[in-house]
């Protein structure tokens, strides 16, 4: 097979801290909404593989959980296991840093630190936000940073605008191994619907929900039905309390109204097909330590 034919995939790996921009960057690489982004820390609960083909090499992403110290719940414990679980797997780590903030620690002479990484695979470092921030303290940033662990490549990106994304995208289809694809070539996720659809509509309350409840909360799609050109979608929204249940549901219901009706508007953009959606608000204490729950997110 000559070198113009010859086809390059494997798995790339976004580790970081949460909202590093990990969910940003994966669609953005992608071109398509196959993460949910909010502006609340650990939106990401678990690995979400996002694909593309770029020149001849087809980049799986697994969008992880952000990098932090986990409480006792086994939910926290579990989204970092699937972080770093998602690395050891990986052909290529995009290491992603919000720049401002490390900028910021810098300055406070908190040095960075860094989670074992496998010395085997290239390990791309990734500036994040780069469009805040003066060239020369960035530069200054990615000194620190590469005196303190071995990257094989450091980018400036900013994933909202796109900045230095094309850039990125070359050097991964550069890195690839040579190998068939492994996915079909218009497929952009392996993501199930029903979960899919659950993370819409977590989409939509998390950023209507400005208090804390958004992470005592999860979104469980029970089932979908086609009706005729209808795709009749019917889901839970968990919460931990019943003191909860009329922050979600506001005055009237307006409040769970609005969120359903954000989502169906995002189901019915993404599958472009008429939704029909009923969500239903339903407490149950200890759902983020439900194994068959976290089992279906692939966190087991």
């Amino acid at each position: 097979m000559s070198n113009e034919t010859q086809t390059h995939c494997g798995i790339v790996a976004l580790i970081g801290a949460p909202n590093a921009g990990k969910s940003t960057l994966t669609n953005a690489l992608v071109g398509e909404h196959v993460s949910i982004v909010t502006a609340k820390v650990q939106t990401t609960r678990f690995p979400v593989r996002g694909i593309y083909i770029h020149k001849n090499a087809q980049a799986i992403l697994t969008d992880t959980p952000g990098l932090f110290k986990p409480k006792e719940d086994m939910l926290e414990q579990k989204m970092v296991a699937s972080a770093l679980a998602a690395a050891d797997d990986a052909d290529i780590i995009l290491y992603m840093v919000d720049a401002a903030k490390a900028l910021r620690a810098l300055e406070k002479n908190k040095m960075p630190e860094f989670p074992e990484l496998h010395a085997s695979v290239d390990v791309f470092l990734v500036f994040n936000k780069v469009d805040l921030i003066e060239k020369e303290k960035l530069l200054r940033l990615a000194q620190v940073y590469n005196d303190q662990f071995r990257f094989a490549e450091t980018f400036m990106i900013c994933a909202k605008s796109g900045q230095g994304t094309d850039t990125l995208k070359d050097k991964i289809a550069e890195r690839l191994p040579v190998s068939p694809y492994l996915f079909p070539e218009d497929e952009v996720s392996d993501l199930p619907l029903k979960i899919y659809l659950a993370e819409l509509t977590r989409e939509a309350a998390f950023n209507r929900l400005h208090q804390e409840l958004p992470y005592h909360l999860a979104v469980v799609t029970e089932k979908l039905e086609e009706k005729g050109d209808v795709l009749h979608v019917s889901q839970l929204i968990l919460i931990k309390e019943e003191r909860h249940k009329p922050i979600i549901l506001g005055k009237g219901g307006q409040t769970l109204k609005q969120i359903s009706s954000t989502s169906r508007h995002a189901m019915e953009k993404e599958l472009e097909q008429k939704i029909f959606l009923r969500t239903f608000v339903k407490v149950q204490k200890n759902w983020d330590n439900d194994l068959a729950l976290l089992s279906s997110w692939q966190l087991s």
